[in-house]
């Protein structure tokens, strides 16, 4: 009994995860470690918390980048090449984080100063929910191609690739 049960939940892992890695849209955007953890962000081999770690993305002294280059549709986007400003690279391999746990600035587009729109859809034909400044951080809350889906306090968003900027060393400008 113990043995069939223990197969079955194994068998329902190994969909699920299936099911989790089929579902994924590639991503092509930045950011970088929103979450203050003095224990580091985790990046986990499946997008879920029971995934395996493996790493521990630590601040320390300074910021972690980090390029984004997928996402699983449920709040978990998959990353690579994470890098410290003082220490270098830190993981190099392919893993996934909770989304929320990630931040990215805004950047006036085509001139320093310009507003920045957050739109309903990841596209400018879409409705334009709010306008802020150049050099506020947004939450990531996911990701298509290389739009990104924000939250700006209390309003949710799509920012436009040409107005990200996803390093905390900068204001890429």
């Amino acid at each position: 009994m113990r043995k069939t049960l223990l197969i079955t939940i194994a068998i329902i892992t190994l969909i699920s995860a299936a099911y989790s890695q089929k579902a994924a849209k590639n991503c092509d955007i930045s950011g970088y470690v929103f979450d203050n953890d003095p224990n580091g962000l985790n990046v986990r081999a499946t997008p879920d918390k029971s995934g395996r770690v493996l790493s521990r993305l630590k601040k320390g002294a300074g910021d972690i980048s980090l390029d984004i280059i997928g996402t699983s549709g449920n709040g978990w986007v998959k990353i690579t090449n994470a890098w410290h400003g003082e220490d270098g690279e830190l993981f190099n391999d392919k893993g996934w984080v909770f989304a929320n746990l990630l931040a990215t600035g805004t950047k006036g587009y085509p001139n320093y100063d310009s507003t920045v729109k957050l739109y309903s859809a990841p596209s400018k034909n879409s409705q334009a929910l709010k306008e802020i400044r150049s050099e506020e951080e947004v939450i990531v809350l996911d990701c298509d191609g290389k739009w990104a889906k924000v939250r700006y306090f209390k309003t949710i968003g799509w920012l436009a690739p040409e107005n990200q900027c996803g390093s905390p060393f900068t204001n890429c400008n």
